[in-house]
């Protein structure tokens, strides 16, 4: 009964690769030898039993067939059925050697060197990766995966004409699949073609929108080719995903995959998809199926703050400190549930833990330097805000955080430098642009105000949110631009737009309005004052 059910999952597989036309199977040859023992020994040190249950069941599955059979094609299911067991488990030595010996057994059977494929270039053994992918088309040709994996590689090796016909030939077997035309992006891109990039990788995107790696080529595609406002878009869509094509083998192998790997790895799908819900509960079974797992834990307590389930996810967030109290990746995820409570002294604490084991991370360094900030230690916090503003100069959020903290300490030409860095980046962001046009209209040194400049950049804001604080920095800029007329009417517009604001407007801003009113409306020298009054 065994055998037979056995046989049952050899034949739905079959079915499951067949792209195109009837799948190729070997002629039976006489005395081929095999051996279940040749195989690498699994070390069993750290997985979970039912994982261990499920690889010692295809061991023997593997021996009774080979004990029962001397049909060539019939062993080789039995090792690629292992291989896939093995293969859905990174035990990645026994996979490669077990669809070894099924790809030699058959070989005009293309999963086996197509999978062995998949499995080398995990274990960084690209040269064989190369030449099985080659393999498994030279049997299948019309096997559109290993033309976009083959592809890949290539690319990577800087054989961009091949890996370009690559993608043609994935795409002449599937139009419009999704993998097929990032590859062809890409290889634009390291051809310098980012004009030709950007069609491809547009429909990549239409095609599978969860792909959000893809936002980063297409962005520097756009940037490439001179457009500066859809490249800032993409890079603040970039994401971790990327587009993996269909691939009935690695459907298999997740097919064979048991206990918690697999629900970590379904639960972190959903985390970068955005999913929380479904995030959460992959993270609950999984410590179901591994009640110890600190991991499971961590991953659980992360998704629950993302799905807004903070003191859920908290709690199990402290569980895992009990065991491991120096883990880094709680103690951030700690500060930033405490940071925003206002608890600016416990999260540092958390960060600290962090920077302690990692001082180089970049996400730990800015949320202390703004949990200081907070805490009013703004002459540590602001260099490290710069720092980490300089390394991370597409993040808008965090230039203003700095630039902010730089006018917090009156250090006025090193947030204009900043912002107009900041500025050249993202040209087109309007709290930007907002900001930089606030110190060039009215920085208490002169020699930093350019009133035209501001003036323009004012404007363009205005037009499109005319709020009162916009309007009160368009009317700054033009009485720095020396148009008093003009600072009068934006000033006016402030004060409409504030009391249709709201029914109770502050009183402090209007004064602020009705001062500058008066100075306005006397004519010229019209402009904001200075320092030196």
């Amino acid at each position: 009964r065994r055998r037979r059910s056995r046989r049952q999952l050899v034949l739905a597989l079959s079915a499951l690769f067949a792209w195109s036309g009837s799948l190729l199977m070997a002629e039976p040859t006489a005395n081929t030898e095999t051996a279940a023992s040749d195989l690498p020994e699994l070390r069993v040190e750290g997985l979970e039993p039912a994982v261990q249950e499920r690889l010692a069941s295809e061991r023997e599955a593997l021996h009774e067939l080979l004990a029962a059979s001397d049909d060539p094609a019939l062993q080789a299911e039995g090792f690629g059925e292992l291989a896939l067991a093995h293969h859905a488990h990174a035990a990645w030595e026994i996979a490669e050697a077990a669809y070894a010996r099924a790809a030699h057994l058959a070989p005009e059977d293309p999963r086996w060197p197509h999978a062995r494929a998949l499995v080398l270039e995990e274990m960084h053994r690209l040269d064989e990766a190369e030449a099985a992918y080659r393999q498994a088309l030279e049997v299948l040709p019309g096997n559109p995966a290993a033309h976009v994996y083959l592809g890949r590689l290539l690319l990577e090796r800087g054989e961009v004409a091949e890996a370009n016909a690559l993608a043609d030939g994935a795409l002449g077997l599937v139009s419009l699949m999704p993998a097929a035309l990032a590859l062809k992006g890409q290889v634009a891109l390291a051809d310098d073609r980012p004009a030709d990039a950007i069609e491809p990788l547009r429909l990549a995107l239409d095609q599978l929108p969860e792909a959000t790696r893809l936002h980063h080529s297409l962005a520097l595609a756009y940037r490439g080719a001179g457009q500066a406002d859809a490249a800032r878009r993409h890079f603040e869509l970039r994401g971790e995903i990327g587009a993996r094509p269909y691939d009935p083998m690695l459907v298999a192998v997740e097919e064979r995959k048991v206990g918690e790997r697999l629900l970590l790895l379904r639960g972190r799908r959903a985390f970068d998809a955005g999913d929380f819900p479904a995030a959460v509960e992959a993270f609950r079974r999984a410590l179901e199926a591994q009640p110890e797992s600190l991991g499971a834990r961590l991953n659980l307590g992360s998704a629950l703050v993302a799905a807004g389930e903070a003191e859920e996810g908290e709690r199990e967030l402290r569980r895992v400190l009990e065991e491991r109290p120096e883990h880094p990746e709680v103690h951030y995820n700690l500060g930033r549930l405490t940071a925003a409570r206002g608890e600016a002294a416990a999260a540092l604490q958390h960060f600290e833990v962090v920077l302690a084991t990692r001082p180089d991370d970049l996400d730990a360094r800015r949320f202390a330097a703004l949990a200081r900030r907070d805490l009013g230690d703004l002459e540590t916090a602001t260099p490290e805000l710069v720092a980490v503003a300089a390394a991370r100069q597409e993040d808008v959020l965090l230039q203003l955080q700095a630039a902010e903290s730089l006018l917090a300490l009156n250090r006025f030409a090193e947030a204009k430098e900043l912002l107009m860095r900041a500025h050249r980046t993202s040209p087109n962001d309007g709290q930007l642009a907002h900001a930089l046009a606030r110190i060039l209209a009215a920085a208490p040194d002169p020699t930093l105000r350019d009133g035209e400049r501001a003036l323009d950049l004012a404007q363009r804001v205005a037009a499109a949110a005319p709020s009162p604080r916009h309007l009160e920095t368009l009317a700054e800029a033009a009485a720095e631009a020396g148009q008093c007329d003009a600072a009068t009417e934006a000033v006016r517009g402030a004060l409409r737009a504030l009391t249709a604001a709201t029914p109770t407007p502050d009183p402090r801003v209007q004064a602020r309005l009705q001062r500058a009113l008066l100075r306005y409306t006397a004519g010229a020298p019209c402009r904001p004052p200075t320092a030196d009054g």
